[in-house]
């Protein structure tokens, strides 16, 4: 499938907690993808959420970031609950903290995007 995205997500599948402020809640999650615009989240449960939240994730290695996103879209497959969230608000210094875990975790997924091994980017 061609990426449609400007900037794309990178595949993350790690463990998280997520805190959701106004909705008094938090659990944990499975981080799917990630990028400075969004991210995509799977839950057990179904989530308390209608369009838009302000949330709190908190990975293992430390990455810990507060936002206001909005729900793009929701789907279940199974027994996992899929979410694509498009932050609608965010901090620069929580930019500069994805940016950094992506690149420190995740280079080989940036170079792969940006140099493909066989030399052609689609596009």
């Amino acid at each position: 499938m061609i990426e449609q995205r400007q900037i794309p997500r990178w595949q993350i599948g790690e463990k998280a907690k997520m805190k959701l402020r106004e909705q008094n809640w938090e659990g944990k999650c499975n981080l799917e993808d990630l990028n400075l615009k969004g991210l995509q989240v799977s839950l057990k449960e179904q989530l308390p959420i209608e369009d838009a939240l302000g949330m709190q994730l908190v990975l293992s290695d430390g990455l810990n970031i507060h936002v206001q996103a909005k729900v793009c879209w929701k789907r279940q497959v199974q027994d996992r609950f899929y979410y694509g969230l498009e932050f609608a608000q965010i901090k620069d210094q929580h930019k500069d903290d994805i940016s950094q875990y992506l690149f420190k975790n995740y280079n080989d997924q940036a170079k792969e995007f940006w140099w493909p091994k066989d030399g052609i980017k689609e596009s």
